[in-house]
C-alpha cells in the first residue's frame, strides 16, 4: 500500500513452514542447551522408611466388639459383614462415625436423637419435622413398603417419646451447655488414635460433665450393662483429657425402649492406666487380623445368644455352621 498515491499493488515473498514429525525436530532453547551441556546430577535413591509397627484408628465400638467376641469383631469390622441385611451400607456416611453395622432401629433412633433439638423443640415432638426426618432416613435405607415404613415410624416415635418424657431429657434442656454427636480423639504413646462420637455430652449446674449414651435394646441385662461400662469409660477418658480439672465424669446409659437408666461415675484415678488397657486390646486385635482360618478365631460363647452372627438352626456361630456345611468355604481368606 502506497500512502502517497493511496494505491495497493501485489508483492510476492517466500517463507518456510517447519513440519514437526518427532520430538527431536523441536529445537532446544538456549536454557535447555545449557542444561544439556552441563554434567547431569547423579540419581538420588531414598532409603525405605522403617516402620516399627502399624498404627491405626480405633473407636470405642471397635474395642468393645473385640471384648465381646474376637470372632464377632472379625466378621463385622474386618470383613464388614452387616448384622442386619438392610444395613449392607451404613446409614451414617461420615468416616468418623463409629456406628459400625449397628441394628436398623438403633441407627434410625440415633439419627433422630441427633436432630432432637429440631424435631422436638422445648421437649415436645413436632410431628411434621419428625415425619420429614424419619422419612429421609427410611428412604436412604430403601424401605419403601408402606406397611414396613409405618412399623418403623411408630417404633422410632415410641423411643423418642420415652426419652422426651424422662427426667434426663429435662436435665439436658436445663444444662449449662450440651452437645450431640460430639467427636473426640486422642493419640496413644504407640501412635494409635482413639476416637469416639458421644451421643450427648452436657454440663449441669454443678459443672459436672455427663455423658449420655442411648441404647435401643428392649431388655438390658447385667451382662450387657457390664460390656457397656467399658464403652462409657472410653468416652469418659476422652472427656477427661479435654477437661482434666473435672474430678469425675458421670455417665448414663439410657434405654430408649423402656426409659430405664444405669449410671456410672468415673473418678480421675480410673484413667491412670486406661490407655495401657486400650493399647493391649489393639495389640490383641493386630495379632488376629491376618488369621488364615476363621475357625481358629477365639469365640466368646457366653455372648453367642446375644450375637446376630449366631446360627439358631445349628445352635452355633455362623463360622462353625458354614464350615460344617462346606469345609472349604470359610477357612481360606
Amino acid at each position: 500500500y502506497d500512502s502517497a498515491s493511496q494505491k495497493k499493488h501485489p508483492e510476492p515473498f517466500h517463507f518456510e513452514i517447519p513440519l514437526i514429525s518427532s520430538l527431536s525436530d523441536i529445537p532446544l532453547s538456549p536454557i535447555q542447551e545449557k542444561e544439556k551441556s552441563s554434567d547431569a546430577l547423579p540419581p538420588l535413591y531414598l532409603e525405605p522408611l522403617e516402620v516399627h509397627h502399624p498404627i491405626g484408628r480405633y473407636s470405642a465400638t471397635q474395642l468393645l466388639r473385640f471384648k465381646e467376641c474376637p470372632t464377632k469383631y472379625h466378621l463385622s469390622i474386618v470383613l464388614g459383614m452387616p448384622e442386619e441385611p438392610k444395613l449392607a451400607f451404613d446409614l451414617d456416611v461420615d468416616e468418623r462415625s463409629e456406628r459400625v453395622q449397628g441394628t436398623l432401629l438403633g441407627q434410625i433412633v440415633h439419627r433422630m436423637m441427633e436432630k432432637i433439638d429440631s424435631i422436638a423443640p422445648n421437649g415436645t415432638l413436632d410431628e411434621p419435622s419428625f415425619d420429614r426426618e424419619v422419612s429421609t432416613a427410611l428412604d436412604a435405607l430403601e424401605i419403601l413398603n408402606d406397611n414396613e415404613r409405618s412399623l418403623h415410624i411408630n417404633a422410632v416415635r415410641k423411643h423418642l417419646l420415652t426419652f422426651l418424657r424422662s427426667p434426663i431429657s429435662m436435665q439436658i434442656r436445663s444444662s449449662v451447655q450440651s452437645r450431640t454427636e460430639f467427636p473426640l480423639q486422642t493419640l496413644l504413646p504407640s501412635g494409635d488414635t482413639l476416637f469416639g462420637i458421644i451421643d450427648c455430652l452436657f454440663q449441669d449446674q454443678d459443672e459436672t460433665w455427663t455423658i449420655l449414651d442411648y441404647k435401643t435394646e428392649a431388655k438390658p441385662n447385667a451382662r450387657s450393662i457390664a460390656r457397656y461400662q467399658f464403652q462409657l469409660q472410653f468416652y469418659a477418658y476422652l472427656v477427661h483429657l479435654m477437661y482434666p480439672s473435672a474430678e469425675a465424669i458421670r455417665c448414663i446409659l439410657f434405654f430408649t425402649a423402656t426409659g430405664e437408666t444405669t449410671e456410672f461415675q468415673f473418678p480421675n484415678s480410673d484413667f491412670s492406666k486406661f490407655s495401657d488397657e486400650c493399647s493391649d486390646l489393639i495389640q490383641q486385635i493386630r495379632g488376629k487380623e491376618n488369621i488364615s482360618d476363621l475357625t481358629l478365631l477365639p469365640r466368646n460363647t457366653d455372648h453367642c445368644p446375644e450375637c446376630r452372627f449366631f446360627d439358631q438352626a445349628s445352635n452355633q456361630c455362623i463360622v462353625l455352621a458354614a464350615n460344617a456345611q462346606n469345609p472349604t468355604a470359610i477357612p481360606a481368606i
